[in-house]
């Protein structure tokens, strides 16, 4: 969600790394999955569109996932080199200052042991996956490729929000689709109609399938028509399995927040699947659990779950 007020830029944080002991795949039928917003609410990202442009945080990040090794990552509101170009800068505290056009974003943050499958519009959202774990069809393993299925801009929404699906082929198991979500912050009508472009448009080329990200509403209370539309296509999506919430919120007394800006707190984040067994986490709201950003940085909390297969 885009931020509309700051935080001070003129104090100073420290970065802690996570050190709490999470779930981890100890089977070769499971693996993990990283959800992660990584846009940051700070003055000096304003100019970059909110993303991620800070240069401490992007490295906390980068540690933080290095730590935990997940296989499939799903990354909204990263920091493409073409805004770098926009407002170039020497300052170190931003990632422009040491950004090169032949680099991503993704790739400094997760390094040469993934292969990286970006948006084809702005590429500021990006799912990856462990090469150990498997591949992305069509784009070599270890590379980053800007070929991801994304959906056509709807006119009047804002083109920073997309969606854009990828098919992931596992070393071991059958192959599925990843989704993933970054939907419009302040429009209803966008988000609901880039929602339904996944069907319309036929993002999803396969029977087993997982959609994630931040969908920039409540779909726990279901309070806008927008909610009722995504819920509703979800309900719909057959045949199969039905899809469920991952978002782990029958194991806690209240849902947990995945996204806080002073006062207002909120869930915008989930995850859905239909052959999936297991839950995700909220790095630092669920209990003993710490956040991506080390503490300060992003405005959204990262999900995080160990899954295995249905039969």
């Amino acid at each position: 969600m885009a931020a509309m007020l700051t935080l001070s830029t003129d104090q100073e944080f420290q970065l802690l790394e996570i050190t709490t002991s999470i779930p981890t795949p100890n089977q070769p039928s499971q693996f993990s999955v990283l959800s992660a917003n990584v846009g940051n609410s700070d003055l000096r990202c304003h100019k970059y569109f909110w993303k991620l442009c800070l240069s401490d945080v992007e490295e906390n990040i980068s540690k933080n996932i290095a730590i935990l090794e997940p296989d499939i990552v799903s990354f909204q509101e990263l920091l493409p080199y073409s805004k770098c170009e926009d407002y170039p800068t020497l300052s170190p505290t931003i990632i422009c200052s040491h950004y090169s056009f032949d680099t991503h974003q993704a790739e400094r943050i997760l390094g040469e042991k993934y292969t990286i499958v970006c948006d084809t519009q702005l590429h500021m959202q990006c799912i990856a996956v462990k090469a150990g774990f498997g591949s992305i069809e069509g784009c070599p393993i270890s590379e980053t490729c800007f070929s991801g299925k994304t959906i056509t801009a709807t006119n009047g929404c804002d083109e920073n929000f997309t969606i854009f699906s990828v098919t992931i082929l596992p070393n071991n198991g059958e192959r599925f689709d990843v989704v993933n979500v970054h939907l419009n912050s302040r429009k209803q009508y966008c988000r609901s109609a880039a929602f339904e472009k996944i069907f319309d448009e036929n993002l999803l080329q396969n029977p087993r399938i997982i959609i994630i990200g931040d969908f920039n509403t409540n779909l726990l209370k279901a309070s806008d028509n927008a909610s009722k539309i995504i819920l509703e296509l979800l309900d719909n999506i057959g045949p199969g399995q039905p899809v469920t919430n991952l978002l782990s919120v029958h194991h806690t007394s209240k849902p947990p927040n995945t996204f806080e800006f002073g006062w207002f707190k909120t869930t915008l984040d989930f995850a859905f699947s239909n052959f999936l067994n297991g839950d995700m986490i909220v790095l630092g709201q669920t209990q003993d659990t710490d956040p991506l950003d080390g503490g300060w940085g992003m405005d959204h909390f990262a999900l995080y779950g160990v899954f295995s297969q249905m039969e």
